[in-house]
């Protein structure tokens, strides 16, 4: 691994942490204007770094692995889900390349993933939603069709 490569993965990786943690705050604490800025900077900067790690392992991240097909949802992904951490993941890419949500695709499960998942049942439920995505069930199915993504073996 490049030290390009690792300074680029060991950014991403701190700034996802402080991702979870400004969703975890935002609601119960009062944050700075400067750091409530801060971090929304960073949510707007996450989808270049993870396409600059791509782009310098030639398309494909070490750490992602192979291509799979997207049916392979274990746990159910959304309000109330089990919410593991590579089925999150894997909605948050069938999201981003169907219907453009520009999450972050770090696999942890927070508001932007659960207003994505919202949004699309809306979509699919003529503004029915209930945020949860069931292994089989119809919002997965319909986010699944056709499509391959890289999963993440972590």
């Amino acid at each position: 691994m490049s030290s390009q490569e690792q300074s680029l993965k060991q950014l991403r990786l701190k700034m996802s942490e402080w991702m979870v943690l400004y969703e975890q705050l935002k609601e119960t604490a009062t944050l700075s204007k400067e750091t409530a800025t801060f971090l929304e900077q960073i949510r707007t900067v996450m989808p270049a770094i993870n396409k600059a790690i791509l782009a310098i392992n030639g398309g494909m991240s070490r750490e992602q692995g192979k291509t799979v097909d997207a049916t392979t949802l274990e746990a159910a992904v959304g309000k109330g889900g089990k919410n593991k951490k590579v089925d999150v993941l894997l909605v948050q890419k069938l999201l981003n390349k169907k219907y453009k949500a520009d999450l972050v695709e770090d696999g942890l499960y927070g508001r932007n993933t659960l207003n994505a998942i919202v949004k699309l049942q809306k979509k699919i439920f003529n503004g029915w939603a209930d945020g949860l995505i069931s292994v089989g069930g119809k919002t997965w199915k319909t986010l699944s069709k056709g499509v391959a993504v890289e999963q993440n073996n972590t």
